[in-house]
């Protein structure tokens, strides 16, 4: 597909013009990078333009999330109230700061769920009167970070987890657990799983697997494994924990040398090396 085309139908539904041009020019440059990547792969221009626009997916479906994402109305009114909204900002804030952090300090140590743990095992509260015990074999440092649009990328933690799910037919559960921390100086548009956390796309790791969606059930031989994400945002800060479930054929899996987990409308990955203690 061409690459003008195929910017066209992607940001046509953006009713906004400058939102409208911010994204044009955000997806233009990451076409162009893979473009740049398929030509030093020894693709003609042509073949690199059709990989490129492919591996982007489909224009027509993101034109629809990203005009659900960018309204004209909030868009024109940051416009119209930027200013006003600055100075209401320095007038407030000595007074308001110090109520701030303490309403975010309450939030941080109640999170619904850890962004790291060490190895050993801790207790999870799912909700009151509900905990459970897990196991923790192995846990990881991960450093580095990665820029995406104008949302900052890092690992807050990566463990595997292991617990018994009980019932009628009881049945093991080991996952790897990745938190994302996404964080953005753009305090008014924090990351959200409509803008970034598009699982149409399945992770994937050094091992072959493929992890599908969530299920309630153990996975069958011919079923992907499992994949589930919770969100938990304070400001302009987002905690995401991507959970790769292994339940299937536990005896014969181990732990994988990375992960790529992707995000964003444009399909960017990240990957979590966990041999290496690095995302890139």
């Amino acid at each position: 597909m061409n690459a003008e085309y195929w910017l066209d139908t992607a940001t046509e539904k953006i009713r906004f013009r400058p939102d409208r041009k911010a994204v044009r020019r955000e997806l233009q440059d990451h076409l162009e990078d893979r473009m740049e990547a398929g030509k030093a792969k020894g693709l003609s221009p042509y073949e690199a333009e059709e990989a490129a626009t492919a591996a982007m997916g489909d224009p027509v479906a993101l034109a629809e999330e990203l005009a659900r994402v960018h309204s004209p109305w909030w868009g024109r009114l940051w416009r119209l109230s930027q200013w006003a909204l600055a100075i209401a900002v320095l007038v407030t804030v000595s007074s308001a700061v110090p109520r701030l952090r303490e309403y975010l300090q309450y939030e941080m140590y109640d999170p619904p769920f850890p962004f790291s743990v060490e190895e050993g095992s801790y207790t999870r509260e799912f909700y009151t009167g509900y905990a459970k015990e897990i196991t923790v074999p192995e846990a990881w440092d991960i450093g580095g970070s990665v820029d995406l649009g104008h949302y900052r990328f890092t690992v807050s933690g990566a463990w595997v987890e292991e617990w018994t799910v009980s019932g009628e037919d009881p049945y093991p559960v080991r996952q790897l657990v990745i938190t994302l921390r996404a964080s953005t100086w753009r305090f008014w548009e924090p990351l959200n799983g409509s803008q970034f956390m598009i699982l149409d796309h399945m992770p994937s790791d050094s091992g072959g697997n493929t992890y599908g969606y969530d299920v309630d059930t153990a996975p069958g031989e011919d079923e992907p494994l499992s994949l589930f994400c919770e969100t938990f945002q304070r400001g302009a800060t987002t905690w995401l924990r991507v959970e790769l479930n292994q339940t299937r054929d536990m005896d014969s899996w181990s732990v994988p040398d990375w992960v790529d987990i992707p995000v964003g409308c444009g399909g960017d990955i990240l990957r979590v090396d966990l041999s290496k203690g690095v995302i890139s």
